[in-house]
């Protein structure tokens, strides 16, 4: 950060900080989603966790009782790789670096908060899903030349997700029937939390003065009318 993001920063930390432990256990439900899809595979072939540095992914590794349990039985890893290397496709972090690009690239708030900001934490997480789901579902998955070929293949028909009738139906009904949470059959909680609006709001806060504004301030008054999933 710059000197004055820095000065912003410590704005932002008098007035308003995360739960203590709440990157941790939020990496812990990512990591349990990751452990569910893979036990419910058809076999246990070995596979390897990459992420960057963050000793939070470590010690909610830790934790979890299904990755010791799969470390012991030698079919998990977990390779870290500093997040300072070059961001190329040899490094083994390249999908996640290539995705947050394109995030950073369509989404206007995926910046540093001292940079700029969504007023509300819920509809900002709204338009995460929408855009992921976008760039799953819709955009294809190489574009050569200067548009996509009409036969060109979306990411989520490359990697297998609408493989089975069953999905298909699934991803098509979203244009024909209104999604209703009380219907899903996964209710994972991150998405719970997004539909039911549950992520706390921080204050607006005037970094001129250092005071929480006494109007702006976000609320849970709206819900975004294309939230599908």
């Amino acid at each position: 950060m710059t000197k004055a993001q820095q000065a912003k920063r410590n704005v932002i930390d008098r007035n308003w900080r995360p739960p203590r432990r709440s990157l941790i256990e939020r990496s812990k439900e990512a990591f349990r989603d990751i452990f569910a899809l893979y036990l419910n595979r058809g076999e246990m072939s070995p596979f390897t966790l990459h992420t960057d540095e963050k000793t939070e992914y470590v010690i909610a590794l830790k934790e979890l009782p299904e990755a010791r349990h799969l470390r012991e039985l030698g079919v998990f890893t977990h390779r870290q790789t500093s997040s300072r290397i070059a961001r190329t496709r040899a490094n083994p972090l390249f999908p996640v670096n290539y995705l947050d690009r394109e995030i950073r690239k369509n989404s206007a708030a995926h910046v540093r908060e001292t940079v700029r900001a969504d007023r509300e934490a819920n509809m900002t997480a709204t338009r995460m899903v929408i855009l992921l789901g976008h760039h799953t579902f819709r955009k294809p998955y190489r574009i050569r030349g200067d548009k996509p070929r009409p036969d060109a293949k979306t990411h989520a028909e490359k990697a297998g997700l609408l493989n089975r009738r069953e999905d298909r139906g699934a991803f098509a009904s979203l244009y024909t029937k209104r999604p209703l949470w009380s219907h899903q059959k996964l209710k994972a909680s991150w998405c719970r939390r997004i539909w039911q609006m549950e992520e706390e709001n921080p204050p607006v806060v005037d970094f001129v003065t250092g005071k929480v504004k006494e109007k702006g301030q976000p609320g849970r008054f709206y819900r975004a009318a294309h939230l599908v999933a």
